[in-house]
């Protein structure tokens, strides 16, 4: 395991995972999300429409081989660092073509105790910067690597992507929030977008 920010953000290279025909899937999914979210979602910081649609559907109830192979090496990884309850996942693709990024942005706000991150699909080269509100004077930037997985507490922290510069293939991440099982019944939050984690 890769410590970047101790107590706070976290990577493990997922060597198993064939990301080639992840990709494929990925843009396979995007043509297919394209054609059914919300017309009039706002792209804003988001920098994509699958992005900014994250609420609306959860990738990883897709019936994919390579999203399920994702979900049980994530589990494997994440699952162990976790407080013992039970959490659920909402999962999104975050797909960004010619100079698009997301721009600085947070999650959950830290009482809701939830774990936030994303899979490398396809994203040389590229990185994500990351700010802490108990680091105020630092932003750490991740290298971004097909095959990494980096994990985090939504806990004050900012974080963005650099502009995509291949302009002959897009940057693919899955992204994902791990949130409790307890939050989601408090906040009354639409539980069908949610799988078990």
């Amino acid at each position: 395991m890769i410590t970047y920010v101790p107590d706070n953000l976290w990577g493990e290279m997922l060597p198993s995972i064939d990301n080639t025909q992840l990709m494929k899937d990925c843009l396979e999914a995007e043509r297919f999300l394209l054609n059914t979210l919300s017309a009039d979602t706002a792209v804003g910081v988001y920098g994509s429409k699958t992005t900014a649609s994250y609420s609306q559907y959860n990738l990883l109830s897709f019936p994919i081989e390579s999203f399920q192979i994702l979900y049980h090496n994530m589990v494997s990884v994440i699952k162990p660092c976790l407080p013992k309850e039970t959490h659920v996942l909402q999962c999104w693709l975050n797909i960004f073509r010619g100079s698009e990024f997301i721009d600085w942005h947070n999650h959950w706000k830290k009482e809701y105790r939830v774990i936030h991150g994303f899979y490398c699909v396809n994203v040389t080269p590229s990185f994500t910067e990351y700010k802490f509100e108990h680091l105020p004077d630092r932003v750490f930037k991740i290298e971004s690597k097909e095959g990494l997985l980096v994990f985090g507490k939504s806990d004050g922290d900012m974080h963005r992507s650099s502009p995509w510069e291949d302009f002959n293939k897009p940057r693919i991440t899955i992204a994902f929030d791990i949130v409790p099982t307890d939050t989601v019944k408090r906040e009354q939050i639409r539980p069908n977008y949610f799988l078990p984690f």
